[in-house]
């Protein structure tokens, strides 16, 4: 399995479990990490990959900057729309 990891606090608990999937074998490799993330998917000792790698994905993990009662999401808050659209289209 191919992920693609985004950014924020949703993305860090993830990536404590990446360790023990990708020892497990059900991951293989992980694209896209942004640099609030970059140093704890390091220590985990994590193998990045990048898009041009693996231009298809199988899951991509990203959070919302809001969330409604309906679910409608408002996402680039941060200045990362431009990569996070790129991503959608890899999945």
């Amino acid at each position: 399995m191919i992920i693609d990891l985004g950014s924020g606090s949703t993305v860090k608990h993830v990536v404590d479990l990446l360790g023990e999937l990708l020892q497990s074998g059900k991951v293989h490799n992980i694209i896209g990490i942004f640099e609030n993330t970059h140093q704890q998917v390091i220590s985990l000792r994590i193998p990045l990959s990048n898009l041009d790698d693996y231009p298809i994905l199988d899951l991509a993990i990203d959070g919302a900057d809001e969330v409604d009662p309906h679910l409608n999401l408002v996402k680039g808050c941060c200045g990362y729309l431009l990569r996070e659209r790129i991503v959608e289209g890899a999945c």
